[in-house]
Order: structure tokens, then sequence, then C-alpha cells
């Protein structure tokens, strides 16, 4: 009789459950980027004072390199006061297009973490794409933000390796 048995899923009646703990990989204080006008640093956050567009707003670029390729997930601490301070442009390894990489930020009552989004084709109240992962080869890449709403404060950046997916393995005579 053969069994199945599944790793890195939660545990049920037969099955083993392993989970790798894919932990946070890198962290970058905002105002460490290379950061150019509009935005401005100010309390080790990078700002700026207006809204504007893509192609006119200020940029911050922030280059990191990767041992181990997967899929990641870019979060960020941020203060986004209220709907006409809360988004900006993000990719990475490329400019950011508008509007399909927005990033449309819940409303924070303070500093507080947030993972990022794209809008996609959708608006700021039903985005399309939603929370965004990436998926990176070892190697250098740089994660290049642009400036949208005026006075959305970003902090800091942490950058997390999601876990693998799920592997099975048929086990038994």
């Amino acid at each position: 009789m053969k069994r199945l048995i599944l790793f890195r899923l939660a545990a049920a009646a037969g099955m083993l459950a392993v989970f790798p703990i894919a932990g946070q990989d890198l962290t970058f204080a905002a105002a460490a980027g290379a950061v150019s006008p509009p935005f401005v640093i100010t309390n080790d956050c990078v700002v700026q004072p207006a809204h504007s567009g893509l192609t006119n707003g200020g940029c911050a670029v922030y280059t990191f390199t990767l041992a181990t390729p997967g899929d990641y997930e870019v979060r960020a601490k941020v203060f986004a006061p209220d709907e006409e301070s809360n988004s900006f442009y993000v990719n990475i390894d490329g400019e950011p297009q508008d509007p399909e990489m927005i990033w449309d930020i819940a409303v924070t009552n303070g500093v507080a973490e947030r993972a990022i989004t794209w809008r996609g084709k959708g608006t700021s109240e039903a985005p399309k794409l939603g929370r965004k992962t990436f998926k990176l080869s070892s190697g250098t890449h740089q994660i290049v933000i642009r400036g949208r709403k005026g006075n959305t404060q970003l902090k800091q950046i942490l950058l997390y390796r999601l876990p693998a997916a799920p592997t099975l393995k048929i086990v038994g005579p």
C-alpha cells in the first residue's frame, strides 16, 4: 500500500507537515537608498511634499544582492495619514509603470508595516492585482520607488523570502 505524505503543508491525519522558516532576508532604512528630488529625507523617512506623476516624482533606489533565488514579498514601514497621502509607484529591477504598479497604502495611524501591492488596471478602492510577490534570481537587484501622493512617508523596506511551494512524495511499497 502506498501512502501520500505532504511536506510544507498544515498537519492533518496521516500527513507530515514541515514548515521551513522563511524569515526576513533584508531590511533597508529608507534614508539609505539613492534618493532623488523631489523626495527629501525628513525624520529618517523618504517623503515628497506634493503630488506628482510617474515622470516627475521623487525616486528612491535600493540595491541588494540575493544568495537564494525564490519568491519574495516586499513590505515597508510607512506613514499614510489620509487618502490624499497614501501611495507610491514601486517595482523591482525596472521603472514602475502607471497605473499597474501603483502601491495604494491603507491609511495608517502612525508608522505601520504594509505589504507592497499593485493596483493593476483597477482603482485605489478596487485594485485588480493586490499583494505582489516577486520571483527573483540570485544576484543583484534594485527596488525602485517613485513618489506619487505628497506627504506619504517611507521609513523602512523589508524583503522576505517566502516558503517554497509544497512538495509531494509518495512512499511505501
